[in-house]
């Protein structure tokens, strides 16, 4: 997929960054390479909803390029994931960011997750939820001053497709117990120096990772390495990550208050299938004519070690698949998820979807 910007101003938005995005993936300009995905396998025709549980970076990039991208960074800020260095909002002023570049903290990947499985409610992660002493008398504790930050179906619709990443996805092989009440996102960067698995039930969030705090040179690279007895071609975010990230997830479900119930479905409209996106000719709807697509040059650039998934036929879209404009109503609140995380260095770089050029 070969992908030019200009400059795309960002607007003003409550805390939301003001800046510019610009780049390119496009080898005929000096110093740009073709956006590649982990492995070879996965150049052809796809929903945004298969890209995204399957992770392929030029999908999920080809969605992210069709819509606004102050938009993008403002419903990042209304999950709760801003830089980990700077407690500011998301930079966006690359197009690599995009996929995920910037240091994240892993107590904020669970708090987005635990906003959208909570349905939209967004609360701050606070370590103590209450002090009483010897004599039994209550003292005040600083709130989690939660709020709707997106809407239910929104929320709704996120927890809908990354569900199938548990069980058909790029963590089909994670050792969660009960696959149809959770959601979760796998990540690896480049040179698998990070991985990550984040994920929710309707009870508790918890985001986990493995890798280097140390850097991001060679000597740091999890790759034909073993750990623990067990060799790796490449650790990915499903292996060491996912698995620490089900263990808490499993021990925790063992404890009635956070035994996870089914989460709300997405309106039908959101669910109906659309035409094939065009980036820059159409912004499909359900019921739009198909248009005709480009042919592009789908050959990847030195595509990155495969990630563990399943293998998957070439004509897979299932029906149906979340639409890119979901409705922003809002709807009654939920009850919102308690925050865990792995432990983790807060500030590592996290990579939903890979570095530059990008690593799933």
């Amino acid at each position: 997929m070969t992908v030019r910007f200009g400059v795309t101003p960002l607007a003003t938005h409550g805390r939301t960054r003001v800046g510019t995005t610009s780049g390119a993936y496009d080898p005929a300009i000096a110093g740009s390479v073709l956006l590649p995905n982990d492995d070879p396998n996965h150049y052809y025709a796809m929903s945004a909803y298969e890209g995204l549980y399957n992770s392929i970076n030029t999908v999920t990039f080809q969605t992210a390029a069709a819509l606004d991208f102050c938009n993008i960074q403002k419903m990042a800020t209304a999950a709760g994931v801003k830089d980990g260095l700077t407690n500011e909002p998301y930079d966006l002023s690359a197009i690599p960011k995009l996929i995920g570049t910037n240091n994240v903290a892993p107590i904020d990947m669970a708090t987005s997750f635990a906003t959208f499985a909570s349905g939209g409610i967004r609360c701050n992660p606070i370590a103590i939820t209450s002090v009483v002493d010897a004599s039994g008398k209550d003292y005040p504790v600083q709130g989690a001053d939660c709020q709707r930050t997106i809407s239910e179906d929104v929320a709704a619709g996120v927890t809908y497709a990354l569900q199938s990443v548990l069980v058909k996805g790029s963590g089909w092989n994670i050792g969660l117990n009960d696959k149809s009440n959770a959601f979760a996102k796998t990540g690896t960067t480049d040179g698998n120096i990070d991985t990550w698995t984040v994920g929710a039930t309707n009870k508790i969030a918890t985001a986990s990772w493995f890798g280097s705090y140390q850097g991001n040179a060679d000597q740091w690279k999890n790759q034909d390495i073993t750990i623990n007895g067990k060799y790796y071609a490449g650790v990915d975010g499903a292996d060491l990550a996912g698995g620490q990230w089900a263990a808490v997830m499993n021990a925790a479900a063992s404890d009635p208050a956070y035994t996870a119930t089914a989460f709300t479905r997405p309106p039908a409209s959101m669910l109906q299938s659309t035409a094939a996106l065009v980036v820059g000719v159409n912004d499909p709807k359900p019921g739009d004519a198909p248009v005709a697509v480009p042919q592009q040059d789908s050959s990847p650039a030195a595509p990155a070690q495969q990630e563990s998934a399943p293998a998957q036929e070439q004509s897979t879209t299932p029906a149906p698949a979340p639409s890119e404009n979901p409705t922003l109503e809002p709807s009654p609140a939920v009850p919102t998820p308690s925050v865990t995380t792995s432990p983790t260095p807060a500030g590592k770089e996290q990579n939903n979807n890979g570095t530059t050029p990008a690593k799933q």
